[in-house]
């Protein structure tokens, strides 16, 4: 992962990780936040199924292609 991380992790609210889920997932049962140590993450459930979802918000100055290859990975697991 980039070493270049000048700025601190994401601070958006629960309100707004909720707000952002339920727009572009459609998750609206929030459990909890995820530890991170430079982005934000939280922890979502769909409201009809036990299927959780992680909702992660990137810092800023991570590299574009780090979180290319961290979404390839998970496509790979899933």
């Amino acid at each position: 992962m980039s070493e270049d991380i000048r700025h601190p992790s994401p601070n958006f609210s629960i309100a707004e990780a909720i707000d952002i889920a339920e727009r572009y997932y459609s998750l609206t049962e929030f459990i909890r936040t995820l530890p991170s140590e430079r982005d934000q993450n939280f922890l979502f459930q769909r409201a009809t199924s036990t299927s959780q979802f992680i909702l992660k918000i990137s810092n800023i100055d991570e590299d574009q292609s780090v979180l290319e290859m961290q979404h390839q990975l998970m496509e790979w697991i899933h």
